[in-house]
């Protein structure tokens, strides 16, 4: 098992950056940066710092989007990035949710998310792209990058299993939702003619390891809404449980994406227990240890857990000692 940190840059970058040279010490084997300008710091600045301060880990955007920012940039922002970092640098890609939201906008269409990953890949090599009619190329030299693509929706997994180099989806703990999102990746990947060694499968997980469980869980609610919010927006009804439905949707009705993965966030108050133990894990380290082997029995390769709890050091050194027995 590979488990990975999620940073949000909710503070200042030299912060975070610390961060994520503490989850290299700690022996996580990478770390992803969100990417939502009206939420977050610039994650792609965060990103460029942590290059600096680590020597190991992975680095890579969980996610970023097409939309706000144009596919010929991207390429630039990443291509920099494996300057500092050479070999190290993941391209994580989506349709977009809070970074579009918060200002107006909707996720980039299925077409788009495909148009753009190819022209990514292209310029990444060192290949002209067309995009838009224009013909995009890098001027400097540059290497391949892997493409992740982000996605919970059963299309756009199986764009991911058909031509991304891994897949980032987010539909929760619930076995049952894992195995939605692993059947429709496996569908893409047949249905390209590829084998499932060809693509690396990641779960982007909450998760509060704590001595008390109660805290743990409490400490959960405000990812646990994160994921939710995704889910019910991406992931068709007839695959949710049936006993959460009603849940979900009075969440959906107040969640508000500028307090999005907020701690103090006012539609927490909204996330039931039921919602928790859905969307997140939560509990003492024995307790967490055996939800995530359960949940790489599924075809997991790879977690990663956002970081938001109000102490992100003390919240990586119990997760660190609730995985380590599991990356052995």
């Amino acid at each position: 098992m590979i488990v990975d940190v999620g940073l949000l840059p909710q503070r200042p970058i030299g912060l975070v950056a610390e961060e994520a040279k503490l989850a290299e010490q700690l022996g996580f084997g990478g770390v992803w940066l969100a990417d939502s300008q009206s939420v977050f710091r610039d994650g792609f600045l965060a990103l460029g710092l942590s290059a600096q301060r680590t020597a190991t880990v992975l680095l890579g955007t969980a996610v970023t989007n097409p939309i706000t920012r144009h596919p010929a940039v991207l390429a630039c922002s990443f291509a920099s990035l494996e300057e500092l970092a050479p070999g190290r640098i993941r391209i994580g890609i989506g349709s977009g949710e809070s970074s579009l939201y918060s200002i107006g906008l909707r996720p980039a269409r299925l077409a788009q998310l495909e148009e753009t990953t190819l022209v990514l890949r292209a310029l990444v090599r060192g290949e002209p792209a067309h995009w838009q009619g224009h013909e995009l190329r890098l001027a400097w030299p540059h290497r391949p990058i892997p493409i992740y693509l982000g996605a919970s929706g059963p299309k756009t997994l199986e764009l991911a299993g058909r031509l991304a180099d891994g897949v980032i989806f987010q539909v929760g703990a619930d076995p049952a939702l894992v195995d939605y999102a692993v059947r429709h990746v496996e569908l893409g990947v047949h249905q390209a003619g590829r084998s499932l060694a060809d693509i690396e499968i990641c779960m982007r997980l909450g998760c509060a390891v704590h001595r008390d469980p109660a805290l743990a869980r409490e400490q959960m609610k405000h990812y646990a809404a994160v994921a939710a919010k995704t889910v019910t927006r991406t992931v068709p009804t007839d695959q949710l449980p049936e006993e959460l439905k009603a849940q979900l949707a009075e969440l959906e009705k107040r969640y508000d994406y500028l307090e999005h993965a907020d701690p103090a966030a006012r539609h927490r108050e909204a996330v039931t227990d039921a919602i928790v133990d859905s969307m997140a894990v939560a509990g003492n380290p024995e307790e967490v240890r055996a939800k995530l082997a359960r949940l790489t029995g599924l075809g997991v390769n790879r977690f990663i857990v956002p970081i938001t709890q109000p102490d992100p050091a003390a919240a990586m050194h119990l997760l660190a000692e609730a995985v380590s027995e599991l990356r052995a």
